[in-house]
């Protein structure tokens, strides 16, 4: 019985070609589309809506005056930080005479603008402490100089005045004066003579006894050790006064001065107090290089 060795391609059953593709559809999810639903309200839906809505604001009214009424939210403690004996003093006696009531309704900004009026107080921060206190904490003013205009006012470095001073009180600061009694340009005279003491430095600055402002645009100082004036001008201050020293001992030799003129850079100018007509004349004004 004849038979092929070699059938032809397509009568081969193993063929690649006998293979058929089926469609696979990819694994994802299918969106769907839902179907919204319109909800319409009745009158009743709206009514109960109103009806809770009212008795929430009901029920925080009710809270809110029984928290104003409760007693135990009364302020009750006053916390005060001063590192100024006397200042913390009057506040404290501020404080004893009033009722400051509920904290709640305590007007923190109201009470800060009435302790801000004390002349010593530079800065106050006030803060509620639940239940019932109330802390202050007060930064106060530092005094800087004795201004002297018909009597004599403790200043801070603000120009603010502290308070009145007797003639006789012992206060350990420069004092300024003015011989138009700094009834012009007073700011700007103020601010020359900070810039001053403040390049002068600490150590300098508690050995200055006046400050003379008169003359816009100059300092001259004097120290309490001496009655000779130093006029400086209105920079390079405490360079000045190095020169100053340097040629103290020379000067000196021509008795005691009553004025030394630095503010010409490198140069000093002075005049002696002399005790005759004569030498006043001979000696009014002489130069050191």
């Amino acid at each position: 019985m004849p038979a092929h060795l070699y059938p032809a391609i397509k009568y081969r059953t193993s063929s690649f070609l006998d293979k058929q593709e089926y469609f696979k559809r990819k694994d994802e999810k299918v969106k769907t589309k839902k179907i919204k639903r319109k909800i319409k309200l009745k009158h009743k839906h709206v009514f109960l809506i109103l009806f809770f809505v009212a008795g929430f604001f009901y029920c925080i009214q009710q809270l809110y005056f029984f928290l104003i009424a409760w007693d135990k939210l009364n302020i009750n403690t006053v916390e005060i930080i001063c590192p100024k004996p006397e200042l913390k003093a009057d506040i404290e006696n501020y404080f004893a005479e009033k009722i400051l009531g509920n904290i709640i309704l305590l007007d923190i900004n109201r009470l800060h603008n009435a302790l801000s009026e004390h002349p010593w107080v530079k800065n106050i921060y006030l803060r509620k402490i639940f239940p019932s206190s109330l802390r202050v904490e007060i930064k106060p003013r530092k005094p800087f100089a004795i201004l002297k205009k018909n009597n004599l006012l403790l200043i801070d470095g603000d120009g603010t005045i502290l308070e009145h001073l007797d003639s006789n009180a012992p206060v350990n600061l420069p004092v300024l004066i003015d011989t138009n009694g700094f009834e012009k340009d007073f700011s700007e005279k103020l601010s020359l003579a900070w810039q001053c003491l403040d390049n002068l430095g600490p150590f300098k600055m508690e050995q200055v006894e006046t400050l003379d402002v008169s003359d816009y645009g100059n300092v001259s100082l004097k120290f309490k050790e001496s009655s000779t004036w130093i006029i400086l001008g209105d920079d390079k201050f405490s360079e000045k006064l190095e020169l100053f020293h340097k040629k103290r001992a020379e000067l000196e030799q021509h008795g005691m001065l009553e004025y030394i003129d630095l503010r010409i850079p490198s140069r000093v100018y002075f005049k002696a107090q002399n005790t005759s007509y004569e030498d006043d004349v001979t000696n009014s004004a002489k130069e050191a290089n």
